[in-house]
């Protein structure tokens, strides 16, 4: 088998690029309308893809998280892969991102964290978030900072580009 080949199969068949002002509009959209994602990382230990509930705010995906085998990936391997998409998609009507990046920690109860709190549409308050840092459990939170899109999505498929694109962030 060729895996080369294989791995470059949508990037050879992409040939109508959409202009980077729709591809960041459709990547705003699919982010800001679902909470659900699939978070994978790795490392020399293993592979894990945790389903997680995520919030997009300033072009950031934030996951708060109380642990798991994640983190052991993510000690040694900041990069991660995060899979939004609609669950109720056929043909025709397909809206997914796979964003790629690298993770960073945000200091418990700091100003970002807690400005992320007050952003987000899950109900957490302040005084929950202290009693758990408080004692020795707290609510983690992940940042991912997005280096690479890949969108599969109809409504560019309907402008007339191709359905599959890619974005490379700057």
């Amino acid at each position: 088998m060729n895996y080369i080949d294989a791995a470059n199969y949508w990037s050879k068949k992409i040939t109508n690029i959409a202009p980077a002002e729709l591809i960041q509009k459709v990547i705003d959209n699919i982010l800001s309308s679902y909470r659900h994602c699939t978070m994978a990382t790795s490392s020399d230990k293993g592979v894990d893809a945790t389903p997680v509930h995520y919030i997009y705010h300033d072009g950031f995906i934030y996951i708060f998280s109380e642990g798991g085998e994640k983190f052991l990936h993510l000690e040694n391997n900041k990069n991660v892969c995060v899979s939004v998409f609609n669950h109720d998609g056929d043909f025709g009507n397909i809206h997914s991102v796979q964003v790629y990046g690298t993770v960073s920690l945000v200091e418990v109860l700091s100003d970002e964290y807690m400005k992320v709190v007050d952003n987000s549409v899950y109900k957490l308050n302040k005084a929950y978030l202290e009693k758990r840092a408080a004692s020795g459990e707290p609510l983690y939170l992940l940042k991912i900072k997005a280096n690479r899109y890949k969108v599969t999505d109809s409504d560019i498929k309907k402008e007339g580009y191709d359905i599959n694109q890619t974005w490379e962030v700057e």
